[in-house]
């Protein structure tokens, strides 16, 4: 998922306005405010303050970002793409607009550029999770196998709970033969985040080699045993 910045909107808070930039504030909450509102309520936030005009070059590039992630989500990456490019352009070191043009350029089988946003993001931001777990993605997509299991160690190792890192590393694990890690991994993920399997499965990466299942197959059955976890497949797996 694309990440959202909230700076501005706290730095909004603590600023006297003008008279003239009164009617305008009105929107910041609803743009730079963590994962709420509605989506179609926060790219209308967003959009009234680009057009507003009155903003920094900053603050304009948190609205593009902000906005660009919202389309982003909705798998609309050609509108994310050129708000994330016109934020970039107001803040050229702005890391999270890199990395989230990375994640929305390799879903999109832009790889090439995907690769160069992330390694440029990581250059202003180094060891950033998300960063870490895109470019990650991105080699998992160009093949590179390697590279994309020491991205996806590297994020887990700050965030063992990402789903997504958990997920792809599982699926390398696979590839190369390791069943018993990668179920594990893959297992894991799918107790973080229903309907992963389902996301990576959109952009053409799905896990390899043979399910290594125990008799239990409900997910109650599976939560409730330790050292199970819930079912892939309709099977349980050890830890």
């Amino acid at each position: 998922m694309s990440k959202l910045s909230l700076a501005t909107f706290i730095a909004a808070a603590v600023t006297v306005l003008t008279p003239a930039q009164a009617q305008q504030s009105k929107a910041w909450p609803d743009c730079a405010n963590g994962e709420k509102p509605a989506a179609d309520r926060k790219i209308s936030a967003c959009t009234a303050v680009i057009e507003a005009g009155r903003e920094t070059n900053h603050n304009l590039a948190v609205a593009f970002n902000n906005r660009g992630a919202v389309y982003a989500d909705r798998k609309d990456y050609p509108r994310a793409i050129a708000d994330y490019d016109a934020a970039i352009r107001l803040n050229p070191k702005y890391a999270t607009a890199f990395d989230n043009r990375c994640e929305a350029r390799a879903k999109s089988g832009q790889l090439s550029e995907a690769l160069a946003d992330c390694n440029i993001s990581m250059r202003i931001d180094p060891d950033d999770e998300d960063t870490l777990k895109n470019r990650a993605f991105t080699y998992l997509r160009l093949g590179q196998l390697d590279k994309a299991f020491t991205d996806y160690s590297s994020a887990l190792a700050i965030n063992s709970q990402n789903a997504e890192a958990l997920y792809g590393r599982g699926v390398i694990k696979l590839k190369k033969g390791d069943a018993t890690g990668g179920n594990r991994d893959i297992v894991a993920a799918n107790v973080l985040e229903d309907g992963i399997a389902e996301e990576f499965a959109n952009y053409g990466v799905n896990p390899e080699g043979p399910p290594t299942p125990n008799v239990r197959s409900s997910r109650a059955e599976c939560l409730g045993k330790a050292p199970f976890a819930a079912p892939m497949v309709g099977h349980c797996f050890r830890y």
